[in-house]
């Protein structure tokens, strides 16, 4: 800060300025007291949505079967499998399977959380799942999740 003659200080346009702040901020802050006492919206009866979690049978592209013969004759099944389990809240659960006589049955299942928001991308699902036991020479039908395929050993 300059001095005067007298010794006296004088104030620049630079500390008005400052000062006049000052007395803005320091009026702003007054006037905010008592903001906690701003009133709160009205209740509503709307409730929010529950997410509604589920098991569901993945999609199915493509399967193919692939046989390998044993030394004994039997053979030796493998299923290769092609899909997409489904978004982002969509995961792949299990895998069941079970086998009646000349039929076997494979279900792939998925778990969706319900969650109302997802990414939409697509998982893809791709497996080689093997058959279990031993199939002996014939004619046989695979049915994944409503995909089907005739396959023969032998």
């Amino acid at each position: 800060m300059a001095r005067t003659r007298t010794g006296r200080r004088v104030v620049g346009i630079g500390g008005l300025l400052l000062a006049a702040m000052l007395l803005i901020i320091n009026a702003g802050f007054a006037s905010a007291q008592g903001f906690d006492e701003l009133p709160l919206p009205p209740p509503t009866d709307m409730e929010l949505p529950v997410p509604q979690s589920r098991e569901f049978l993945i999609q199915v592209d493509s399967i193919d079967v692939q046989v390998q013969q044993a030394p004994t004759g039997q053979g030796i099944v493998g299923v290769a499998i092609e899909g997409v389990v489904g978004d982002g809240c969509s995961r792949l659960e299990r895998i069941e399977q079970n086998r009646e006589g000349n039929w076997v049955n494979i279900r792939i299942v998925g778990f969706n959380s319900g969650d109302p928001v997802c990414t939409s991308v697509a998982q893809l699902y791709r497996d080689n799942i093997p058959l279990s036991g031993a199939f002996d020479p014939g004619s046989y039908v695979v049915d994944v999740n409503g995909t089907v395929r005739e396959f023969r050993v032998g």
